[in-house]
C-alpha cells in the first residue's frame, strides 16, 4: 500500500507502507528519552494496536474497524493479577469510546495522540538496546511538547491512502485496505494541560504510595490520558515521575 504525500508547493511523493509487523518510536536520544512506544496491526483483521513497549504485556490501546475503540488490560493471568493489585474492577476495559468521524472526505480518522513534554525526557539509568529500526523523534525545546498522532486511514482508491495536509513519518498497512499512519509535530505546552497534568501526577503518586508500589527507578513513566481533543481522538501524556518520587522506596 502507498501513501500519497503532498508538500506546500503541491509536489507529490509516495510513502510505501510495510505490513502489520509493527513500528517502534521514541522521543529524545539514546540515554535520555521518553518511553519507547510500539504500534502494530492485526494479521487477518484491520485492528491497530498501540502500547508502551515496557508494559505491552499488561495494557494496550486497540482501534478496531468496527465497534468501540478502547484502552484495556491485556487478556492474560499476569495482566489480570496486576490490574487487581492496582484496584481495577469490572472487565478488562480501562476506557472505551466511539471512533471519531472521518475528516471530511479524506478517509482519515484521528486515533490516539501521544504527547511528550521537554521535561519528561529523562536519563535512563540502564540504557537498553533498542532495535535498529526504532524511530527517534527530536527533543522538543523547553516549554514545548512533541505530539505523535495515530491516524487510521481508509483507502479511497485501491492500494492508495491520501493524506492531504499531513506528512507522516511512518505507517503500516493492515487488512481490508486500511492503514495506520503516524504524524509528528512540536507545539507549545497548553497551560491548562500543564496544570491538569500536575494534579493527575499528584493523585497517581498518592495512590501508588498507598499500595506500596516501588517507584525507586528514576526512569519510571506515568501514562496519563485526557479527553481534551474536541475532534473525538484521545490524548495520552507520557510523563516522567517527579524527582522526589523516584526516591520513594517500597514500604516495609
Amino acid at each position: 500500500m502507498v501513501v500519497k504525500l503532498r508538500d506546500e508547493q503541491g509536489r507529490t511523493s509516495d510513502l510505501v507502507l510495510p505490513g502489520p509487523k509493527g513500528i517502534r518510536f521514541v522521543v529524545g536520544k539514546p540515554g535520555r528519552h521518553s518511553a519507547v512506544w510500539r504500534m502494530w496491526g492485526g494479521k487477518t483483521v484491520a485492528d491497530v494496536y498501540i502500547a508502551v513497549k515496557d508494559i505491552v504485556e499488561y495494557q494496550k490501546w486497540s482501534l478496531h474497524p468496527k465497534g468501540k475503540w478502547r484502552h484495556a488490560w491485556v487478556k492474560s493471568a499476569k495482566a489480570s493479577a496486576r490490574a487487581t493489585e492496582l484496584g481495577h474492577q469490572g472487565d478488562r476495559a480501562i476506557q472505551e469510546w466511539d471512533p471519531p468521524d472521518e475528516i471530511g472526505g479524506t478517509g482519515l480518522r484521528r486515533g490516539l495522540e501521544i504527547r511528550v513534554r521537554h521535561q519528561d525526557l529523562v536519563d535512563v539509568a540502564e540504557p537498553k538496546e533498542l532495535k535498529p529500526e526504532t524511530i527517534w523523534l527530536p527533543t522538543p525545546p523547553e516549554g514545548h511538547e512533541v505530539r505523535i498522532c495515530v491516524f487510521v486511514a481508509r483507502a479511497l482508491q485501491p492500494g492508495m491512502i491520501d493524506v492531504p495536509g499531513f506528512t507522516p513519518f511512518a505507517g503500516m498497512r493492515v487488512p481490508n485496505g486500511i492503514a495506520a499512519v503516524l504524524i509528528c509535530e512540536t507545539r507549545p505546552v497548553e497551560p491548562q494541560h500543564g496544570a491538569d497534568l500536575e494534579r493527575a501526577v499528584s493523585h497517581i503518586l498518592a495512590t501508588v504510595r498507598e499500595k506500596g508500589t516501588d517507584l525507586s527507578a528514576p526512569d519510571v513513566r506515568l501514562i496519563i490520558g485526557f479527553d481534551h481533543d474536541l475532534t473525538g481522538g484521545k490524548i495520552v501524556y507520557d510523563v516522567a515521575q517527579p524527582r522526589a518520587a523516584s526516591e520513594f522506596r517500597r514500604a516495609p
